[in-house]
């Protein structure tokens, strides 16, 4: 598969972009800096073309999507990123991607984006709440991102894990609508492999599955 990254120079989407190349796809990393990409203390996988944008750039993400079978999106907010990075792609996305014959689009969210099969729960309403009180920018931002993208015509997959934790991957999750609570946690590593399996064997279209290791 062709597959673009998005995010390529944050924790999860390094691992995507080593994930995918390992696999044999043709990888193209898009990030905002080159530079950072490039510094990482893990070398790019040989091959890998890395293009320098911004995804809320709509002209830089219409010049690198064409000729890919899927977007894997990981970007979410730094210092600099604006605090509606995520409204932002999903715009782009919607409206560039069936253009450039891209209709593969499987991105990650996070536990607190809600979905109309969550179960109810205690632990979830008040993680939520403590969400809104704590980050409320960031989990609206993630929340217009979610449903622009079921609005649309795409094929997406919203990847929602809860705490995110550096460690080798464990090569086991659950995923679907869990019952998650404050103690459940999956490695980053699993995450770019969940995603990376979606994007390979079509799985999870137009669902928004959880994802956890416990």
């Amino acid at each position: 598969m062709n597959l673009l990254v998005l995010g390529a120079s944050g924790k999860v989407g390094r691992l995507i972009v080593a994930e995918a190349s390992a696999a044999g796809h043709a990888v193209t990393a898009l990030a905002r800096s080159r530079a950072r990409l490039e510094a990482a203390e893990t070398a790019l996988p040989e091959g890998v073309s890395v293009v320098e944008g911004d995804v809320r750039d709509a002209e830089a993400l219409r010049a690198c999507l064409p000729g890919h079978d899927a977007v894997l999106s990981a970007v979410g907010w730094t210092k600099t990123s604006g605090k509606d990075v995520l409204t932002q792609l999903a715009r782009n996305l919607t409206a560039l991607a069936p253009q450039a014959g891209v209709d593969r689009v499987v991105s990650l969210v996070g536990a607190g984006v809600a979905d109309a099969r969550d179960p109810n729960s205690f632990g979830r309403s008040l993680m939520r709440g403590v969400m809104k009180l704590v980050v409320g920018a960031m989990l609206a931002d993630a929340q217009e991102h979610a449903d622009l993208l079921r609005a649309s015509s795409l094929r997406w997959t919203l990847v929602r894990p809860p705490r995110l934790v550096d460690g080798p991957p464990l090569g086991r999750w659950e995923a679907g609508y869990l019952r998650l609570g404050a103690g459940n946690t999956i490695t980053r590593a699993d995450v770019a492999r969940f995603m990376l399996h979606a994007a390979e064997e079509g799985a999870w279209v137009r669902e928004a599955p959880m994802v956890s290791n416990n």
